[in-house]
């Protein structure tokens, strides 16, 4: 039972309130069995933790939808997860630009880089040029990084380009503008399944003056 339907608030009361829950899960139970415990080893009970009721909290309500949309939209095994987050924030260009905000104010030092790139054995997917519209995929990209859009050639995984991936889709919902970086993105999982991998680099270039930091750095700037 997730969030938005109308039983969630009755199921939820039975329970301590935990920022960030998204469903309650219901089950019937027909049968319990257990195995012999003679070799079990006795366990005592310490308390529960409230890391992640911090966390939640500090994220807050939007902050924790867009945690979800980036972490839990599938298993790890690659199943849809049960439930998206409404996406009407992300229907508007306006909504786009919150999404921005609150994603830069959740890295430490974050400052949007003028130019930023992908590139797959040195070839660059997308060439994100000085004064273009390229914001929202920077930071999503950041976050998933862990980097503070600082000028800097980052070695990046599969895993890590997949889960750009899925946190900048939902942004599709969005008609108003194209979102070039997302396909961009999606070639080169393309690309990567074709010639069964390669290596993936990410580079930030948060100022023109500064140093250029490694040979796809440059090969950025020199597109520019």
């Amino acid at each position: 039972m997730t969030i938005y339907d109308e039983e969630y608030a009755g199921l939820a009361a039975r329970f301590v309130d935990l920022p960030g829950a998204r469903a309650v899960i219901v089950v019937d139970v027909e049968r319990v069995s257990d195995s012999c415990g003679f070799g079990v080893p006795l366990m005592s009970y310490e308390g529960e933790r409230d890391l992640l009721q911090r966390a939640f909290a500090r994220r807050g309500v939007a902050g924790s939808a867009d945690y979800r949309r980036r972490k839990n939209r599938t298993s790890i095994d690659g199943l849809p997860a049960f439930d998206d987050d409404p996406l009407d924030e992300w229907s508007t260009l306006e909504g786009l630009a919150a999404v921005r905000t609150r994603l830069g104010a959740q890295i430490d030092g974050w400052v949007a880089p003028v130019s930023h790139g992908i590139a797959l054995d040195g070839d660059i997917g997308l060439v994100n040029r000085p004064g273009g519209a390229h914001g929202l995929p920077a930071v999503v990209l950041a976050t998933v990084l862990k980097h503070d859009g600082s000028s800097a050639t980052l070695p990046m995984s599969r895993q890590q380009l997949d889960e750009a991936i899925t946190a900048l889709a939902p942004a599709e919902a969005c008609t108003d503008v194209e979102h070039p970086n997302l396909a961009a993105w999606r070639a080169l999982a393309e690309r990567m399944d074709a010639a069964g991998g390669g290596e993936l680099t990410a580079v930030f270039v948060r100022s023109a003056d500064d140093p250029v930091t490694s040979p796809v750095d440059g090969a950025l700037r020199a597109a520019w």
